[in-house]
């Protein structure tokens, strides 16, 4: 398999760049068919509960783009990892407990859009990555 060299230029910066862009795309278009798709089986709290469920996966995703840096030389590389995530988790279980408590919450068009878009965007950031060199994933101070 041949690579393009100047599809693979910016270094670090440009494959945090090419994720950015790629996940802001991404969720953008599963937005709007998660909402055209609730809408369809259950109306306008269709739409709106699917589009509540792809701002949860926006959550824990977008979350994870945040936390893409190195900590400085001699600090515990793991914690800052650790810390994002239990925030991700804990600000997501919060938002699931207090949007399932509303009366206009369809749950079947929640529950779908979240997990078919969490679904969806675990293959396109895999995908993404993949298609990184080894040494432009190395992250900055390695």
């Amino acid at each position: 398999m041949r690579v393009r060299a100047d599809r693979h230029t910016g270094g670090v910066a440009g494959s945090r760049r090419r994720l950015r862009r790629t996940t802001a795309a991404s969720l953008t278009v599963l937005v709007l068919a998660a909402s055209g798709v609730g809408a369809m089986y259950a109306g306008a709290d269709g739409a709106a509960s699917a589009t509540v469920g792809v701002g949860l996966t926006a959550i824990l995703f977008g979350g994870g783009l945040l936390g893409m840096r190195r900590p400085a030389p001699g600090r515990n590389p793991i914690r800052p990892v650790l810390v994002a995530l239990m925030l991700r988790l804990m600000l997501y279980a919060s938002a699931v407990v207090l949007i399932t408590r509303s009366e206009w919450m369809h749950g079947p068009s929640l529950a779908s859009a979240t997990a078919a878009s969490v679904g969806v965007m675990v293959a396109v950031e895999l995908l993404v990555l993949g298609r990184e060199p080894a040494a432009e994933l190395e992250l900055e101070g390695s």
